[in-house]
């Protein structure tokens, strides 16, 4: 899956990439482990970009335990958003498959997905062996976003990965 030319090209929506963080912290139930589900990709690298902001910052922070717990490298580049559009757009266009997971906001998600850049991410919801059964993202990633951030066409591609929000308070007399 990762590090050939066959590579997942998986749209991790931005507010996205919760999907990383939660193989790093969901619980572990029955006789699934972050261990064994990554067992089969020990030694390989996986690359995301994004915008530098707290939440990739945090998962940067967080990347040690992944990769001490996995043996897998985990990449990460941080840029501001216009640099890192166009990183992704270079890379997406061009068919390189540097990333493996992109961080993007979510206005791009249809673009992408008729661009043909990025895939659902059903096959590996489905999967026993990838996805840990206590994570459950309708119910622990922004309930009500994850369907109306991360899906087009009806289908998943990626995870609300943060949320961020503004309010606007008009002048004071």
């Amino acid at each position: 899956m990762f590090g050939d030319s066959s590579r997942l090209r998986m749209l991790i929506t931005a507010p996205a990439l919760a999907a990383f963080a939660t193989l790093g912290i969901a619980g572990q139930a029955g006789a699934w482990t972050l261990e064994e589900a990554a067992a089969p990709y020990k030694g390989t690298t996986i690359r995301t970009i994004g915008e530098a902001l707290p939440p990739l910052e945090a998962m940067k922070k967080l990347a040690p335990e992944f990769e001490k717990r996995t043996g897998i490298t985990v990449e990460i580049e941080m840029y501001e958003a216009s640099e890192t559009a166009s990183k992704v757009m270079l890379d997406l266009n061009s068919k390189r498959g540097r990333y493996d997971f992109i961080l993007q906001q979510h206005r791009n998600v249809g673009k992408f997905v008729t661009n043909g850049h990025v895939e659902p991410i059903e096959q590996f919801m489905t999967s026993a062996t990838l996805r840990d059964p206590e994570f459950k993202p309708e119910e622990q990633l922004y309930q009500g976003l994850w369907k109306e951030i991360s899906w087009y066409g009806g289908k998943a591609y990626g995870f609300p990965f943060t949320a961020l929000t503004m309010l606007g308070i008009g002048p004071i007399s």
